[in-house]
């Protein structure tokens, strides 16, 4: 009737702010590390700037983030503003991509109003980010419980390669002895204070188990040492978490305080480095729990067995905790495997 559309001008806006949205969360996740994040946003960024579908962008991070609508929508109102502003309209209907801005009059107008849209959205999610607190924290939770399982692959192919076979057999029967068929070994505290229940720790990520089972620790020192014999497969640079691969094979992750990477290692002194071999009792991590109190953040400190799933039961054992070595979490090793399920495993 008209000759032109009104309508695809604005979804312009919407468009290509979603696309901004994703854009922001592409470059955090390289940032992160977040391999999953970044093929996802970059999969519904490519299909939003070359072929205007917002699906891949609106399922893969919109719905699955409650704050991106925040970042959402003020690129709306700033595209849509200037876009409105230039009255634009569409002499063709088409998805509103890079590619198809020609089809708008006037399309200098458009490409304003969907350029604002794009960066405004983008810059409001690497600014304050595109997750809520929880969400942020237990996703960088689930990310330093993978490097640390990455770095302990590594580690061990390391060692393969640089140990001589009498000492590989020697290791190979060290770890066996530990960790027999339904064998029960415990991990002790690495710094003194009172166990709490995992649940308790005031942190979705480690209270869920989603990480690893173990213990909380309301500490009241002040150094966390090695429980035992092991690697540092990874220790961060702030301080505040310090990833261990015991001799038995259990690999651990302690994470000092709940947050405390936003503390850019101020009140924490790293006393070890990756890779180094640690006797028990000694020293990795210094930190002033006043600063960290002072600050704002809990010091409640999680210790959790971050391949739990290679052992039959990982339990944490509550109760206040003396000294370094005391009790802090029980792991059984899972049953020996019996000859008749043996032979239906093989066959099935």
């Amino acid at each position: 009737t008209l000759g032109y559309d009104f309508i695809q001008g604005p979804m312009g806006a919407w468009n290509f702010a979603c696309f901004g949205v994703v854009a922001g969360v592409f470059f955090l996740s390289i940032r992160e590390k977040n391999k999953s994040m970044r093929q996802v946003s970059l999969g519904g960024l490519m299909a939003g700037l070359f072929g205007g579908i917002s699906e891949p962008s609106l399922y893969g991070v919109l719905l699955r983030f409650k704050k991106t609508y925040f970042r959402l929508l003020p690129g709306c109102v700033v595209g849509g503003a200037i876009i409105g502003f230039f009255d634009v309209k569409a002499n063709a209907f088409v998805f509103t991509s890079l590619l198809t801005f020609p089809a708008m009059d006037p399309w200098g107008g458009y490409l304003i109003g969907i350029g604002a849209a794009f960066a405004t959205s983008m810059l409001l999610v690497l600014v304050f980010d595109y997750r809520g607190k929880d969400e942020k924290a237990e996703v960088m939770a689930q990310l330093e419980a993978e490097r640390a399982e990455a770095n302990a692959d590594e580690d061990a192919r390391v060692a393969a390669a640089g140990t001589t076979a009498g000492e590989a057999a020697g290791a190979v029967a060290s770890d066996k002895a530990a960790l027999q068929p339904g064998a029960v070994t415990v991990v002790t505290s690495p710094v003194v204070g009172k166990a709490i229940p995992l649940s308790d720790v005031p942190d979705p990520a480690f209270a869920s188990g989603a990480l690893g089972k173990g213990a909380g620790i309301e500490p009241t020192g002040d150094t966390v040492v090695a429980p035992a014999d092991a690697t540092v497969l990874t220790v961060q640079k702030t301080g505040h978490a310090v990833g261990l691969r015991l001799d038995s094979g259990i690999e651990l992750l302690i994470h000092i305080g709940i947050d405390t990477v936003k503390m850019d290692g101020d009140g924490f002194e790293v006393l070890v480095e990756r890779k180094q071999k640690v006797e028990a009792g000694t020293e990795l991590i210094r930190f002033d729990r006043k600063k960290i109190e002072a600050a704002g953040y809990s010091a409640v400190t999680p210790v959790v067995v971050v391949n739990t799933r290679k052992f039959a039961e990982v339990e944490g054992i509550p109760a206040p905790i003396a000294a370094v070595g005391d009790d802090l979490i029980t792991v059984t090793a899972k049953p020996a495997e019996t000859p008749d399920a043996a032979a239906t495993a093989a066959t099935g």
